[in-house]
């Protein structure tokens, strides 16, 4: 009776897994998209980042020749040399007021 009742419990096993194989089976046919996500690869645009970088250097260029024009019309350096004056100290001298 022993090897009977071993024979009917790999019996019902095995009708197990064939139900279970075939339900997935049944759902890979039907809904084959659903089970493993899409990959959604994301390919640069090599034309369209060279022109993001030619926009950039451009406006960076501009900005730049406005910052040279600005320092060209109003800004006055004087350089000196702080071991000349003495003491360490670097005190320019005093503007002279226009006549």
């Amino acid at each position: 009776m022993d090897v009977h009742h071993d024979r009917r419990r790999l019996l019902v096993y095995c009708q197990i897994m064939i139900v279970l194989l075939g339900s997935i089976a049944l759902r890979v046919w039907q809904q084959p998209g659903d089970l493993l996500p899409t990959a959604q690869a994301q390919i640069p645009d090599q034309g369209a980042q060279l022109d993001q970088l030619i926009k950039a250097t451009q406006k960076n260029n501009e900005l730049l020749t406005g910052i040279q024009e600005t320092l060209k019309g109003t800004l006055k350096v004087q350089v000196s040399n702080p071991s000349a004056e003495g003491n360490g100290k670097n005190v320019p001298p005093a503007p002279k007021k226009p006549k």
